[in-house]
């Protein structure tokens, strides 16, 4: 079949045109920009711009499906580059006479939000807000053509290896879906415009969000115990510590030997364990997604590095200190040395949960 597949150059476009090309499918790719493209020589590159209405009739002429994977600028500004550019592409089909279209949107638009779990729904849509009238104008435009239309409402992508079985909802219907592996997505977008499954429906796509997934559990006790050991830290450094500067010499010290006391044996186990569950991870991921995670434990590596050799002798030290006879100047020494490592190991801690977060829970944009 000749299909060719719009925003072909984001991640989720390239997993498309990998499955058209291993399916034997005449692959054509709309690019911005053929020479930066990065694409397989095997695939037509079009030149053109969903933007462009003058570029779109020559991209369509001749295809028998059209699958829009068009992303945004970004998640976090308002735009009206998808509705824009997907009317220019609607009118670009139907004066070629090119009636199947698969677009993806997003888990959230219409009444799909019920087929959304509750951190789903109050942490990622929030996150996403500002794009979602432009999901949900992109949905309007489609809908209201004369095209054969696939609505495809995914999740969040992950960059796992393809095999998973998707759960498919047609549109008010009852059930929730997890996250969806990209390659899999791909996969069901290709068999949708050349089967000519969910003729003019919307349906929400992904993991079964009950099933009991050994590969589900790794990434999410990943974030756990990133989140754990980064709200730990932070309210030690914002909170704990300046709290007690406030204190009288001995005071002070008497406190920091108990906080020291608590974060001598509880810290060092819990970045261990967060750098064996980054590791693990990584070992089912691909690509940029292998890459983020093996960076977060290699973030949290130095991490722990640092309190070994740089807060755990510190931490004797104090364990030592005289709080009645020991000279104050050389404590406040003591514990600025202290603060600066604390310092450091909260901006490896934040970056390790930012890397580890991207990774694993990824908003479709």
């Amino acid at each position: 079949m000749a299909i060719l597949i719009v925003g072909a150059t984001g991640a989720l476009g390239r997993d498309v045109v990998e499955a058209a090309l291993r399916d034997g499918h005449d692959t054509g790719a709309l690019v911005r920009d053929p020479a930066r493209a990065g694409l397989p020589e095997a695939v037509e590159l079009v030149a053109g711009d969903v933007l462009d209405p003058s570029s779109l009739r020559a991209a369509v002429d001749g295809r028998e499906a059209v699958i829009c994977a068009l992303g945004t600028p970004s998640p976090r500004r308002a735009s009206t580059l998808l509705q824009d550019g997907t009317r220019n592409l609607v009118v670009a089909m139907e004066q070629a006479g090119v009636r199947r279209l698969v677009c993806v949107t997003l888990l959230g638009t219409g009444t799909s939000r019920a087929n959304a779990s509750l951190i789903y729904r109050q942490v990622v849509l929030r996150a996403l807000a500002p794009m979602l009238a432009d999901k949900q104008a992109q949905e309007n435009v489609v809908r209201s053509s004369e095209l054969d239309w696939t609505l495809v409402r995914p999740p969040r992508f992950t960059g796992r290896k393809p095999g998973g079985e998707l759960r498919v909802i047609a549109e008010g219907q009852p059930g929730r879906v997890g996250h969806v592996v990209r390659a899999d997505l791909a996969g069901f977008l290709l068999d949708c415009a050349t089967e000519n499954r969910h003729g003019r429906k919307a349906v929400a796509v992904g993991s079964s969000a009950t099933a009991p997934e050994s590969m589900n559990l790794r990434p999410r006790v990943a974030v756990l115990l990133s989140g754990l050991l980064t709200g730990s830290e932070l309210t030690s450094w914002g909170i704990v510590h300046p709290t007690l500067w406030k204190l009288e010499h001995a005071e002070q010290v008497r406190a920091e030997k108990l906080v020291y006391r608590r974060f001598a044996t509880i810290d060092p186990f819990l970045q261990t364990a967060t750098i064996a569950a980054c590791f693990a991870v990584a070992q089912g991921l691909r690509g940029r997604d292998r890459a983020l995670a093996l960076a977060a434990g290699a973030s949290y590596s130095i991490m722990l590095a640092t309190t070994l050799i740089g807060n755990m002798p510190i931490n004797l030290r104090v364990f030592g200190w005289d709080e009645t006879h020991g000279d104050p100047e050389q404590w406040r020494t003591l514990r600025r040395r202290w603060d600066r490592l604390h310092t450091a190991r909260i901006a490896l801690d934040t970056a390790g949960f930012a890397l580890i977060t991207t990774a694993t829970v990824q908003p479709t944009v």
